[in-house]
């Protein structure tokens, strides 16, 4: 299985509307996100990168395998 890397946060922003979650707003360095069928809004820390603990927490939050992450992100490159 491919490992996970620190990632700028526009890519996962671009992966996340690939999707389907939009941008609701902001406060601070902290853009909250939703959509489909959360239990609780998706936050993406706009740094210029986001640690692999955070984009686990995210992929759960979003119920996504890594795989499906893995993939998306071929096409926000």
């Amino acid at each position: 299985m491919p490992r996970l890397t620190p990632l700028p946060w526009k890519t996962i922003e671009c992966v996340l509307s690939l999707l389907g979650y939009s941008f609701v707003r902001q406060k601070g360095s902290h853009r909250i996100y939703y959509g489909g069928n959360l239990e609780r809004p998706i936050v993406l820390p706009a740094y210029p990168e986001v640690g692999v603990p955070i984009i686990k927490n995210i992929l759960d939050t979003a119920n996504i395998s890594r795989d499906k992450f893995l993939s998306l992100l071929k096409n926000c490159k």
